[in-house]
């Protein structure tokens, strides 16, 4: 069972959200590689006992005995999405939920995804730019890619008018 779903997870939604994110790269015209797509790692992992995949036992003692520079004498945590503002934001969600309803709740979090752990990518657009396009956005690319067709003046796509 454990086999088979690592088997699902690695072909339809690794190979798919990976290979397709570095399609951007080749839109661009830059080379890419997938290093830990490597025959010889994706063997090894295969072989790999569960007990030292699950919860990254493998890869957590490899670190820390390595610890380079001290990085590791912390393990990190699991990622916070809103670092700034984090209560504000979930209690306004959800005091808009019951005001307004779900609908209200989704566009005022995906409004605030401004000010989540992606909020340096984002940034390098300026809130304006995220304020007026920010329910038409999948990632940050959106907006690179809405970056490039204007300055090549390039008609952008239906809801990212100018």
């Amino acid at each position: 069972l454990i086999r088979q779903y690592e088997s699902f997870e690695w072909q339809e939604r690794q190979c798919k959200m990976v290979t397709h994110a570095q399609k951007t790269y080749n839109f661009f015209g830059c080379d890419w590689r997938l290093p830990l797509w490597d025959k010889e790692i994706m063997d090894f992992f295969e072989t790999l006992p569960w007990h030292l995949k699950f919860g990254r036992k493998l890869f957590c003692d490899y670190v820390q005995d390595w610890n380079y520079k001290g990085l590791f004498d912390e393990m990190s945590a699991e990622p916070e999405p809103w670092i700034t503002n984090k209560n504000r934001i979930i209690w306004t969600a959800r005091l808009m939920g019951l005001l307004k309803g779900h609908d209200a709740k989704s566009d005022y979090y995906k409004k605030m995804a401004y000010y989540n752990d992606s909020h340096w990518q984002y940034a390098l657009f300026g809130k304006d730019l995220y304020d007026k396009h920010y329910k038409n956005l999948r990632n940050m690319i959106s907006l690179s890619v809405l970056q490039y067709l204007q300055e090549h003046n390039i008609d952008s796509p239906k809801g990212f008018e100018r």
